[in-house]
């Protein structure tokens, strides 16, 4: 699911356990208890994404990641 593109969607409790997201935008998207562990989020956008905090991100892989606040963040497990 490299470049694929969830802007505005309504991700609420899917699953992405251990996708391949490099690249993924999430702009604006509602992601409130959804399963990102393990996945890989290497320059994915999720500028103003709502419910990050209530995600799961356990192992999640951060390269020039785009968080919801427009800060970038890169971090590997």
């Amino acid at each position: 699911m490299s470049n694929a593109n969830f802007n505005g969607a309504s991700l609420n409790k899917t699953k992405f356990i251990e996708a391949k997201l490099e690249g993924a935008t999430f702009r604006g998207a509602f992601i409130e208890e959804t399963d990102f562990s393990g996945a890989d989020l290497s320059y994915a956008d999720l500028t103003g994404a709502d419910g990050i905090d209530l995600a799961y991100w356990d192992g999640t892989i951060f390269h020039e990641t785009i968080m919801p606040d427009g800060s970038i963040r890169t971090h590997a497990p």
